[in-house]
């Protein structure tokens, strides 16, 4: 099978680019021969040509309308929205002729908010997978161009598919009863024996971007309250990931100094050892607004860490799918801050050992459900099932 992958972005620290790294891992053991798209020249594309890949760079943009979040951005609105237009219209009538002798047989666009691969599909005859890792609008504040109607008529098009990563994202574009969708939930890391082990130290732990729609605000507000209402021993917090909207890290920063919080929060900035602070961690905190799949909650599950997540959306499946294969909780869950703030109290105030059943359950859960090699047969399968399905 020749696939072209296209891909949003070419941060090696996204989750998309994660997920996309460990399926193709998997399925070029199988006869999956990858051609891959990039917008930029950069990081993912310097990994992929290390690994003979062949892979192109063109400059397109998202099928987004550009955010509005200055007199800036509003200034410069229509001039960036017709610059991704002509950009992508570039990509979608140049790169057909590049690919006149690769023989593709499927496209497959890593995310919804791009829509080159299917242009470019519709162009050359192709099947077109759809991988929806995001509900684009309540997790990232993205928009559709020209309508999220239109992307939802995208997705029922003769020779059109999808990949939802969980159920409710599934259901959430009106999915559930298309043939050609299938729930496959992310790869994180390869089937283990056993759980790895680090030494548990005193803090708690937040990876992700510090950004509005994965709850930084929330985090820091319940734990300011924690700070100021506990009665035992301060559990430090530790948030490791980068601050891409510069206001809202302003405004985090504003926080922390108006309550003295600096003493007790410190930033690790972007990490390349995360699988090791989740070990020795005491309990990760993903308080994200809504989450498409919440792959940092799994990855702390792998790795041995109790869990706190909001009680909503791919979170909320991921600890169900848990209760649904145990019979027990796999993690702990809020729906308010102050129920978060009781968490932390929970937490410092009982022995570390009360949470060891919940932790095993977890990664027995993630271990049986989000590994690498189940991720990548069942996409196989499906890519299987499309070259073979009659009915485009």
């Amino acid at each position: 099978m020749n696939i072209l992958y296209i891909l949003n972005d070419t941060t090696m620290h996204g989750g998309a680019t994660k997920s996309f790294l460990n399926q193709i891992l998997w399925l070029m053991k199988k006869d999956v021969h990858p051609i891959v798209l990039l917008p930029r020249a950069d990081g993912l594309y310097n990994v992929l040509k290390n690994m003979s890949i062949p892979v192109y760079a063109m400059g397109f943009r998202w099928n987004t309308y550009p955010k509005v979040n200055s007199l800036i951005d509003v200034l410069l609105f229509i001039p960036r929205l017709v610059q991704r237009r002509i950009r992508n219209y570039y990509t979608v009538k140049r790169l057909p002729h590049l690919l006149k002798d690769k023989h593709i047989d499927i496209i497959h666009s890593n995310v919804s908010i791009i829509d080159v691969g299917i242009r470019i599909a519709k162009k050359l005859k192709t099947p077109h997978v759809y991988h929806i890792r995001e509900y684009a609008d309540k997790d990232f504040g993205l928009h559709y161009i020209p309508s999220r109607n239109s992307f939802l008529k995208s997705l029922n098009q003769p020779m059109s598919y999808s990949i939802c990563i969980t159920k409710d994202i599934q259901q959430y574009f009106s999915l559930c009863n298309n043939t050609k969708s299938r729930v496959i939930y992310n790869g994180i890391q390869e089937e283990v024996k056993l759980m790895p082990h680090s030494e548990k130290k005193k803090f708690f732990l937040y990876v992700g971007r510090i950004d509005f729609a994965k709850g930084t605000d929330i985090l820091l507000s319940a734990y300011n309250d924690y700070v100021h209402n506990t009665k035992s021993e301060i559990i430090p917090l530790y948030i490791a990931g980068s601050a891409p909207n510069s206001s809202f890290h302003n405004q985090i920063m504003n926080f922390i100094n108006e309550y003295d919080l600096s003493d007790v929060v410190s930033f690790l900035g972007q990490c390349d050892n995360i699988d090791l602070l989740m070990q020795q961690a005491q309990a990760i905190i993903v308080p994200s607004r809504s989450e498409g799949f919440g792959r940092c909650l799994a990855e702390a599950m792998f790795n041995g860490c109790l869990s706190i997540c909001h009680n909503t959306a791919g979170l909320k499946e991921q600890l169900e799918n848990g209760i649904e294969l145990t019979n027990e909780e796999i993690g702990l869950s809020y729906d308010t801050p102050q129920q978060l703030t009781r968490l932390l109290e929970e937490i410092s105030e009982t022995p570390s050992d009360k949470y060891e059943h919940m932790i095993n359950l977890a990664f027995f859960t993630v271990n049986k459900l989000y590994t690498r090699e189940k991720n990548a047969e069942a996409i196989y399968e499906f890519y299987k099932y499309i070259l073979n399905d009659t009915n485009h």
